[in-house]
């Protein structure tokens, strides 16, 4: 019985190497450009059950490379390799549901299948989660959980969320230097309304406000 088993394991191991095998060549083809080569190895493996053939077949039914262009066959092979948990596939469904490609529209949809493939260390799905939570895309604006993903994606060496991020800070520093000055302006129009000139040039040359005829020339005042 345990000579049966490990036999079983050791064909079970085999067979996946040889598909593994067959992946590899069928994708050499499909990167070369050779798609109609690509497609006829491909099919047989993706039927057999392996993911990576079924997001690929996918995605050349998207894409139209060796098959007629046809979205919605594309989305359903992709969809049966997400189902298996393929990190590439669930984030390429993702980007079908983002986009409505094949699939109906649907941000949240797109969100639960990026999270998925982020989760697995996918970069592209880390950085849609960022701009799903930083412009509220199937989720709620979360400014922290935007930034949370960024930083993954980034550190991943995802290049897209590492220019993401710095814009995103830079927004950050821009938008509170910004609130500070119209806080100070606030400031300075109460101390002009309420008769306090003195204060009121004092914090004006500060903010460079210019015109105030009420006010002296700089020379006359010390900030």
């Amino acid at each position: 019985m345990m000579k049966m088993a490990v036999l079983g394991i050791f064909v079970l191991v085999s067979i996946g190497s040889a598909r593994a095998d067959e992946f590899t060549d069928a994708r050499a083809k499909y990167d070369s450009g050779n798609y109609l080569a690509a497609i006829n190895e491909l099919r047989p493996i993706a039927e057999s059950g392996d993911a990576r053939a079924q997001n690929l077949i996918g995605v050349m039914y998207v894409l139209g490379k060796g098959l007629q262009a046809d979205a919605n066959q594309g989305a359903a092979w992709i969809l049966r390799s997400a189902s298996q948990g393929d990190a590439d596939a669930q984030d390429n469904l993702g980007r079908l549901y983002y986009y409505g490609q094949g699939v109906n529209k649907d941000y949240a949809e797109s969100v639960r299948w990026f999270l998925r493939a982020a989760e697995k260390g996918n970069g592209h799905a880390q950085y849609r989660l960022g701009v799903a939570y930083e412009h509220g895309l199937g989720v709620r604006k979360n400014v922290s959980e935007a930034v949370r993903w960024y930083r993954s994606a980034a550190t991943g060496g995802y290049s897209d969320a590492t220019k993401a991020l710095a814009e995103f800070e830079e927004r950050t520093r821009l938008q509170a230097k910004y609130d500070a000055i119209s806080g100070k302006y606030a400031d300075y129009v109460a101390l002009r309304e309420n008769g306090m000139h003195e204060g009121a040039c004092l914090l004006g040359y500060k903010l460079a406000i210019q015109g105030d005829q009420a006010c002296p020339g700089p020379h006359d005042v010390a900030v």
